[in-house]
């Protein structure tokens, strides 16, 4: 037992680990280019990283107690370290409470009414309303921004009460934070034979920035559709030239492919005609969203965790300056350790 307290107490430990941790992250950071990533991935789900990080947190959390008792008669030295060293330990802690125990749900895309239950603790959210990351009518040119906001959802909870979340930061609501992941533009469209209408929907496409190909296919059809956002007009002013889109009357580029036979192809506001009198026609889009949600207990401890370090880090100067004055005031013949003491001589020196 001895040799084990030695072992997590001592610094030659604490040394290695860092160490190994240094040559795993600069072998992957050449081999795979995602060291980071691939340490926090192995961190959550692989016992040996797991078991390897324990015993550093425990290294540094037993030589911290230590480092706290060796001060206590230098109070104001003490006071000036504690945030940086309880910061260290805690934010060791809860990251690895943090990636053991939180949990994760990206939703499919939804949109306007959709409802999205957590299961941990099974409270639903109802969708609102999407706040879309362009506008419906815009003049877009090369130079033009390719979002106009940022996207968005105000979402009701199961007492009623609305929340607004957006892509960053996460919108805690009760125990679940959320916030949105990916958002897009999805076409409406009927596919109808004569009068009658076949099949109906939405597809969530992901056909932003305009002119992005994306593709889809209908239940019950033979055809693989591939779409794009056209410009509804081009407006030139002198040399410059823009295009002017319509959301609400929107022009898509299309092309139905059946095998590798092109059946059908066109740009059009309205419809597409296909075979045997059969014609996809083309309703007002809809905006959705995927959302993602995490129930993380040690979330907050992580920050309060990131806030003392950076506030112990400031401190630490200043804490110097009292331990070389305290060092400074001790009076001679009193065991202050000095440079010459530390070499094994008792030299004083007098002005």
């Amino acid at each position: 037992m001895r040799f084990l307290w030695d072992l997590l107490s001592s610094k030659a430990l604490t040394v290695w680990s860092v160490g190994l941790f240094l040559l795993y992250y600069l072998t992957m950071a050449v081999w795979s280019k995602e060291a980071f990533g691939t340490y926090i991935l192995h961190l959550s789900s692989n016992n040996l990283f797991r078991a390897f990080y324990l015993l550093f947190l425990s290294n540094v959390a037993i030589r911290t107690a230590r480092a706290v008792k060796a001060l206590r008669r230098q109070r104001m030295v003490l006071f000036l370290r504690l945030p940086l060293l309880t910061g260290i330990v805690l934010l060791l802690a809860s990251l690895f409470g943090s990636l053991n125990t939180r949990s994760v749900l990206w939703s499919p895309p939804v949109g306007e009414g959709d409802v999205l239950t957590m299961p941990w603790d099974q409270s639903s959210y109802r969708i609102r309303s999407v706040v879309p990351a362009v506008r419906k009518h815009s003049l877009r040119s090369e130079t033009s921004a390719i979002f106009d906001y940022e996207p968005g959802a105000v979402i009701v909870d199961d007492s009623g009460r609305e929340h607004a979340i957006g892509a960053f930061p996460p919108s805690r609501i009760g125990a679940t934070y959320l916030h949105v992941l990916q958002f897009g533009i999805g076409p409406g469209f009927e596919v109808r034979r004569g009068q009658g209408v076949i099949n109906q929907g939405f597809v969530a496409l992901r056909i932003t920035p305009f002119g992005v190909v994306d593709q889809f296919e209908i239940d019950g059809l033979p055809y693989t559709f591939y779409l794009s956002i056209m410009p509804n007009r081009v407006v030139k002013r002198g040399k410059e030239t823009a295009n002017e889109y319509d959301l609400e009357r929107t022009k898509y580029r299309v092309e139905a492919v059946r095998g590798d036979t092109v059946v059908a192809r066109g740009e059009t506001e309205s419809e597409l005609p296909l075979e045997g009198g059969m014609a996809l026609r083309f309703l007002p889009p809809a905006d959705w969203i995927i959302i993602q949600a995490v129930r993380d207990p040690f979330l907050a401890w992580l920050v309060v965790g990131l806030a003392l370090v950076a506030g112990g880090l400031l401190l630490y100067p200043l804490s110097q300056l009292f331990r070389e004055g305290i060092c400074r005031s001790v009076p001679e013949g009193l065991p202050a350790e000095s440079p010459g003491d530390a070499a094994g001589t008792n030299s004083n020196f007098k002005k």
